[in-house]
């Protein structure tokens, strides 16, 4: 999907939701306390960072961080390189390998999920993922941040497969790719486990591409997140996420 999507990325994900400023609104929040109770620099790490620019933005605000992005796209990993005087250190990792990520890049005090990535997959390989987190992934004392569609009921907001999904327009059409080329955008929502994504260039044929993603509830993932070792679970509620897309999750490491 990421090799059609990624030059439009910055610019819906902007216009649309202004995502990538509340990410980083939430996160320097969680920085500042860690940083109560540790010497700088503190090492961390955008663990799904697509086009980077959450990473980016808390490098440019905080000059005791030393800070990572990892992605599983190099379509996402071009943009995000594209960044002029980025201060992140940006690299190629799967999930599925995160062992091998922590070994190469030592631990974290912080690490983050966010854009409701970790919807990409099952929760039962999200606990393996989390329990690798919790026990290479970060420093005693560590946060894990995650998060989630606002669904507490698996049964709220899924589309009745016999319609199969309806086609809508972003509103901000058309955009602007990264190489300059205007496209309308829009997107259907399938039958719970599929999101499909319509690009229609203004000189040019439409191009669909598709995505899975899976439907869990805040508790289940907190379940995980216990189960994977995290002394300490929270929804998080302060100010700077009272606007944002997604339920985030707080997890702290003993």
């Amino acid at each position: 999907m990421y090799s059609v999507i990624a030059p439009y990325y910055r610019n819906i994900a902007q216009k649309e939701y202004n995502l990538f400023e509340k990410e980083a609104a939430i996160l320097n929040n969680l920085i500042s306390s860690i940083l109560s109770y540790n010497s700088p620099p503190l090492h961390v790490l955008d663990l799904a960072c697509g086009i980077g620019d959450t990473a980016t933005i808390i490098a440019e605000k905080n000059i005791n961080l030393k800070v990572y992005g990892c992605d599983t796209s190099p379509e996402m990993l071009k943009e995000a390189s594209n960044v002029e005087g980025s201060k992140v250190t940006f690299f190629k990792a799967d999930w599925e390998d995160a062992s091998t990520t922590f070994k190469e890049h030592n631990k974290f005090h912080l690490i983050w999920i966010m854009g409701n990535s970790i919807a990409h997959w099952p929760v039962t390989k999200l606990f393996t993922l989390f329990t690798t987190i919790a026990n290479e992934g970060l420093y005693p004392g560590g946060i894990f941040v995650c998060d989630m569609r606002r669904w507490k009921d698996k049964n709220v907001n899924i589309i009745d497969p016999s319609k199969g999904g309806e086609w809508k327009d972003y509103p901000a059409n058309p955009y602007v790719s990264s190489n300059g080329i205007k496209a309308n955008v829009r997107r259907k929502d399938s039958y719970i486990q599929k999101v499909e994504y319509e690009l229609t260039p203004l000189n040019g044929s439409p191009v669909t591409t598709s995505l899975t993603y899976h439907i869990f509830t805040c508790d289940e993932l907190k379940q995980a997140l216990y189960k994977a070792g995290f002394s300490s679970v929270i929804e998080y509620s302060e100010e700077a996420a009272k606007n944002y897309l997604f339920q985030v999750l707080v997890a702290h490491k003993t």
